[in-house]
C-alpha cells in the first residue's frame, strides 16, 4: 500500500506491516491502523505512524531502554496473547520544554497477529518519565533485539523479529 506521511513523504508499505490497535491510543479513538517506522541515525526511537492520517505519528520507545526491569503484568495484556508474543512500546513527548516517556500507559502489540492497544497499568510507573539524558544508542539496539521490535517502511530493514513469519 502507499502510505502518505507528513514527515517521510510517500512510502510503500506491505499490507502485512499494518498494526491494528483494537484498543485505541487514549485521545485518538478513531485511529486504529498504524505502521512502525524507524527514527533513523541509530536512534532507539521509532514512530508509530497512522496509516490513515498523514500528520499523525507518535514517537515511541522500547521501555527497557529506560527501565531495564520494566514489565507489563501478563494479566493486563492477556487479550493480545502471551507475553512472549508482545512488543511493548511507550509513547514519548518530545517538545522544547519536555522530554518524557509515558511508562504507565504502554502500547502492547502482538507481534504475530499485529493487533494491540494502549493500556493503563496498575503498576505505579510514571506518566512522565524523563528522557534526559537521551537513551544510549547501543542500549536501544540491545533492548529492541530482546523485545523483538522491528519496523516497516520503504527501504528499511526489519530489526528483531517483529512481524517475522
Amino acid at each position: 500500500m502507499q502510505l502518505v506521511t507528513r514527515h517521510w513523504g510517500v512510502l510503500s508499505v506491505d499490507d502485512d506491516r499494518i498494526i491494528t490497535l483494537t484498543d485505541a491510543i487514549l485521545g485518538f479513538p478513531d485511529q486504529r491502523r498504524f505502521v512502525l517506522l524507524p527514527a533513523g541515525g541509530g536512534s532507539p526511537f521509532l514512530y508509530l505512524q497512522s496509516a490513515d492520517v498523514p500528520t499523525l505519528a507518535f514517537a515511541v520507545l522500547d521501555p527497557l531502554v529506560l527501565v531495564p526491569d520494566y514489565e507489563v503484568p501478563p494479566e493486563e495484556g492477556a487479550r493480545w496473547g502471551p507475553p512472549e508474543e508482545w512488543a511493548v512500546l511507550v509513547l514519548c513527548t518530545i517538545t522544547p520544554t519536555e522530554r518524557s516517556a509515558n511508562l504507565r500507559s504502554p502500547v502492547v502489540i502482538n507481534r504475530r497477529t499485529r493487533e494491540g492497544g494502549q493500556i493503563v497499568l496498575s503498576l505505579p510507573y510514571p506518566f512522565h518519565h524523563p528522557l534526559s539524558p537521551p537513551p544510549a544508542e547501543s542500549d536501544g539496539e540491545a533492548h529492541s533485539e530482546k523485545r523483538g521490535l522491528g519496523h516497516a517502511g520503504a527501504d528499511t530493514q526489519t530489526r528483531g523479529s517483529f512481524g517475522d513469519r
